[in-house]
């Protein structure tokens, strides 16, 4: 017996499927953020063990053990140049990439659309706001503790809005929750939340900025394995379809 003909708006189903498929392929391609992460978290690590070292040296010194104070001050100081080192030589960049391609290898490569960058420059806003910044940190500036990080936001978040939403290397839309996480802390501030970090100005705007940045990317890999589930939902239902 001889299967009935599809209709040709049936046969025209499966092309309605895959128009959707550009679409998902390049929110997955876009939201590929281990490399990142990964770089992160090899920060975060190089941070705390320098921190350690740091308390281990100023308890050691105010503690009268010179001899053990001196060891712990070549160690942090061989600590400090080989990550020097490691950052400008590319080394720890290259060590990240590395560790993405094995995790991406069975799903191969994937190119997101590149973003419509402003024509005016945005350089000078950048530099004035590290300079900010920089004298709030550095104590030049005389900001209430409570203020630092909401003054440091008001011109940050805007910075970070207008990157992750030009960039077309930067996740969206998951990558909006890192100014939108920053504004909020600013505004719990103001509204006397106690998030100072050790009555550090430096480490009350830093810390949030980098955690807040870590929260958007583990968001944005999740949201690539949802993108990837879809893609390959698609796929299968169209092949199923042009099967039956």
């Amino acid at each position: 017996m001889v299967a009935p003909e599809k209709s040709r708006e049936d046969q025209n189903v499966p092309d309605e499927r895959m128009k959707d498929l550009p679409k998902w392929a390049d929110r997955y391609a876009r939201n590929r953020t281990m490399p990142a992460l990964l770089m992160m978290t090899l920060f975060f690590i190089g941070f705390a063990v320098f921190g350690l070292l740091g308390t281990a040296l100023r308890v050691t010194f105010e503690s009268g053990q010179i001899a053990i104070g001196i060891m712990l001050s070549v160690i942090l100081l061989a600590a400090v140049t080989g990550w020097i080192w490691s950052v400008f030589s590319g080394a720890m960049s290259q060590f990240g990439s590395d560790l993405a391609k094995r995790y991406y290898e069975r799903e191969g490569a994937a190119i997101a659309k590149a973003g419509e960058r402003p024509k005016w420059s945005w350089r000078s806003w950048i530099i004035f706001a590290a300079l900010i910044t920089a004298a709030i940190v550095a104590g030049i500036l005389p900001v209430k503790m409570q203020y630092a990080q909401p003054i440091v936001a008001c011109y940050l978040v805007p910075l970070m809005v207008w990157w992750v939403a030009t960039d077309g290397k930067i996740t969206l839309p998951m990558g909006l929750l890192w100014p939108a996480l920053y504004a909020l802390h600013a505004v719990a501030m103001l509204l006397g939340a106690p998030l100072t970090i050790a009555d550090d100005a430096g480490q009350t705007t830093m810390w949030p900025l980098m955690g807040y940045l870590f929260v958007a990317l583990l968001a944005g890999h999740f949201y690539s394995r949802y993108a990837l589930k879809r893609m390959r939902e698609i796929s299968r239902e169209v092949t199923e379809g042009e099967d039956g």
